[in-house]
């Protein structure tokens, strides 16, 4: 089918779904006023990738308003050539999308509505059809294209070809770090109090206290090249990638390794995203995320937290801003079907973990961070 006529709402992706999967020539968009800013968004990810794009304004509640356009559309684009072009019911106001059933199924026109949550389109009408979709249409970037976002990665952070060459040091030093919190919360410490004195880029830790970890930790950090050793027990990170590393980098690193060697085919995992907000009459607005990937065209997020969220008790506000903060984050960035995960070196309390799940947050903390692979296919069938 070379023509897919949509209608445009607030959630783009079950637009884009089946015309990246059936990639017809042209998509004509049907939009309400109240639409217009995600109408252009749409007219201009689908220009970029090849599909010709044309709007027509429809009213958002009146029923014959929407009859009308709906046929001239009809007229307009089915030809001897194209007898029958394609009507994507999924978006719009139930009047709109009434109104252009309607015409559609009077005209013998195909109808579709694309299932996101069960990776399908459904073929309406007389002869009802399911159509599977393909796992992984989307990358990252177009993922957050459809919401007004501009991704790119952190410049100045490590390439994926450093982060997948230490690796092992990471893994090593994470199994460390999440069996034994009091080394992990006197490193913190001890990191903190050098960004107080306004170091970033340098630092030297006195890794001798660690717990009884140190001398261990101070090898791996010098084997990954993330420090160098210095007299009495003393290291010394002398970069501010470096630093970052230690103050909680690792953890981000470790998760993005886990799930780049689960070799799930076509997954798009990013690790250090910068977002920029692109909507229009606004101040842009940028965000940081710590991984972000693809899976069966769902954005999933996973934030990352290497001191406790719940420090100042169990309702601490720290415990509440992490959650509101990914919740809030998940839903402008990824829409209805985007899934988030909060990853925590220590573990939450009871009253985080309640709101995590209110708000369907997952949350896996402490050592079950090591058995991450496990727990992304148990949750979220990743790899299955």
């Amino acid at each position: 089918m070379s023509t897919h006529v949509c209608l445009v709402s607030a959630q783009l992706i079950p637009n884009v779904l089946p015309v990246l999967a059936e990639r017809p020539r042209q998509a004509v968009l049907l939009i309400t006023p109240q639409m217009e800013n995600q109408g252009r968004l749409l007219e201009k990810f689908f220009r970029e990738r090849g599909v010709q794009a044309v709007s027509y304004p429809i009213p958002a509640y009146d029923f014959a308003g929407v009859l009308a356009v709906c046929k001239t559309v009809i007229q307009k684009f089915c030809t001897t050539d194209e007898p029958i072009i394609t009507l994507n019911v999924t978006g719009g106001t139930k009047v709109a999308a009434l109104a252009a059933y309607q015409q559609f199924y009077f005209a013998s026109q195909r109808i579709i509505y694309t299932d996101t949550a069960n990776e399908r389109i459904l073929e309406l009408g007389d002869t009802p059809t399911v159509i599977p979709l393909a796992k992984n249409l989307l990358k990252v970037k177009d993922y957050l294209a459809c919401y007004g976002k501009h991704y790119s990665q952190v410049i100045a952070g490590p390439s994926p070809a450093l982060v997948r060459q230490r690796r092992q040091i990471t893994a090593r030093l994470c199994k460390i770090f999440l069996q034994s919190p009091e080394t992990l919360r006197e490193l913190n410490y001890q990191i903190s109090e050098c960004r107080n004195k306004g170091l970033q880029s340098s630092c030297t830790l006195a890794i001798r206290h660690l717990q009884g970890q140190g001398a261990q930790i101070g090898d791996l950090l010098v084997q990954g090249g993330i420090a160098t050793p210095v007299m009495d027990g003393q290291v010394y990170i002398d970069t501010e990638e470096s630093l970052f590393y230690l103050g909680g980098g690792w953890l981000e690193e470790f998760v993005y390794n886990t799930i780049v060697d689960m070799s799930v085919p076509g997954l798009d995992c990013r690790l250090n995203v910068h977002i920029e907000w692109l909507t229009p009459h606004t101040p842009k607005t940028r965000n940081e995320l710590d991984i972000v990937f693809i899976h069966r065209n769902r954005l999933h997020i996973v934030s990352c937290k290497t001191s406790g969220i719940d420090r100042g008790g169990p309702d601490s506000p720290k415990g509440k801003e992490a959650l509101y903060e990914l919740d809030s984050m998940a839903d402008n960035i990824g829409g209805l079907f985007a899934r988030s995960m909060l990853l925590s070196a220590h573990a939450p309390q009871k009253a985080s973990r309640q709101r995590a799940k209110d708000l369907g947050i997952e949350i896996v903390a402490g050592r079950d961070i090591l058995a991450l692979g496990h727990r992304l296919r148990q949750i979220w069938d990743i790899g299955k």
